[in-house]
């Protein structure tokens, strides 16, 4: 289950997300439409294994918000939780605030550091200094959270030697997962229109590459494994819920712009945050029921972004195609030139430079 609280205190010039920066007024509307959204659901065959509370800054919501908000998915849902996140920003990471998530029962923390250099943060538009970092990092563990994870930005403004300052800096903090991402530049942001001026200095693709090769070296040789191209955890703390995006389970989402995908059939939530508060029970806009090819095509691709892969004898049973069969020549040529590696059984991306250029390797594909 994923919940999406679209407010921030500023939204990132690089964000493309559905956020609305500050709008605080509205925190009691949106918090008691998603618990009338969430009451309105009415199967109660699923049971819910992982939960995730995105933004936006979710921890924006006051401790009485998020309490409503888990009753509601407690009175409505079979539960068999393994994993209930939250995402923070540094400046929100306050002891008994903290102490309060894990009462209520989260039990993994995702911080957005995006950098530990406090002129690449602003560079970044971020609201906080890497002193808070330091700070929010060990106050989370101090009030229990045992399962952190931090996030990291790279491609502006880095060389190889500061990368590789900044997860020496990450390795020596009480954190267990790391998600890297490479920056990309999206539609409608202002870092969009920063590159269309040319204000923008972003790492050209040969330095990304190298940039992302010395990542996932420096973040594997200190026990971080890479499990998926941007995640990288200790031995048992990959995130569960992100995992069951990239295997195929289904998921359902609340709150504006939510996605969900049951039964075949993809929804959406309008991305307008008045008509949401206004009608939550009539808010979901799209839907589009996949056909056995989309299907197939999706779940090979999403699956291809895990580090080990597709078992093809389990894809077949679950999809039921033999996938040399089904992509024919395509898959056969990608594996040919080395960008695929087909071994006991599995199909995966060959290595660090076959997972920087992933989207190209899937475009193939589809």
């Amino acid at each position: 289950m994923y919940i999406h609280i679209p407010f921030c205190y500023k939204k990132c010039p690089y964000c493309s997300f559905v956020s609305y920066e500050k709008h605080f007024c509205l925190l009691d509307d949106y918090a008691k439409a998603l618990v009338k959204q969430i009451r309105n659901f009415n199967d109660r065959n699923y049971t819910v294994k992982t939960v995730y509370f995105g933004g936006g800054t979710p921890t924006i919501l006051k401790v009485k918000h998020l309490e409503a908000i888990l009753r509601a998915i407690d009175a409505t849902f079979n539960l068999d939780l393994e994993e209930i996140t939250i995402e923070t920003i540094p400046n929100n990471v306050k002891f008994e605030y903290t102490k309060a998530l894990k009462s209520l029962g989260f039990n993994r923390l995702s911080i957005g550091i995006q950098s530990f250099r406090d002129e690449k943060l602003k560079i970044l538009g971020r609201i906080h200094e890497s002193k808070e970092s330091f700070k929010a990092i060990e106050t989370a563990f101090k009030s229990g959270f045992d399962n952190i994870s931090i996030d990291l930005i790279y491609g502006i403004e880095d060389s190889l030697v500061s990368l590789e300052k900044e997860i020496d800096i990450a390795m020596n903090l009480p954190i267990k997962h790391v998600s890297a991402y490479l920056l990309t530049i999206e539609e409608k942001t202002e870092f969009f229109e920063l590159k269309e001026m040319g204000k923008l200095k972003l790492s050209d693709d040969d330095f990304a590459a190298e940039l992302y090769s010395k990542l996932c070296e420096k973040l594997e040789s200190r026990g971080f494994m890479q499990y998926e191209i941007s995640n990288f955890a200790k031995s048992g703390y990959h995130s569960k819920h992100n995992i069951s995006y990239w295997t195929g389970k289904e998921y359902i989402g609340f709150g504006v712009s939510a996605a969900s995908f049951l039964k075949r059939k993809r929804f959406k939530v309008t991305d307008n945050l008045k008509k949401f508060i206004n009608n939550p029970t009539e808010s979901f806009l799209i839907e589009e029921s996949l056909s056995n090819d989309d299907l197939i095509k999706e779940m090979f691709i999403l699956g291809l972004r895990l580090k080990n892969g597709i078992d093809v004898i389990d894809f077949r049973e679950k999809y039921g195609v033999y996938v040399f069969d089904y992509f024919g020549d395509e898959l056969q040529n990608l594996i040919d030139m080395g960008f695929l590696k087909f071994k006991n059984n599995r199909i995966f991306l060959n290595g660090c430079e076959a997972m920087f250029v992933s989207n190209s390797i899937f475009s193939e594909l589809i």
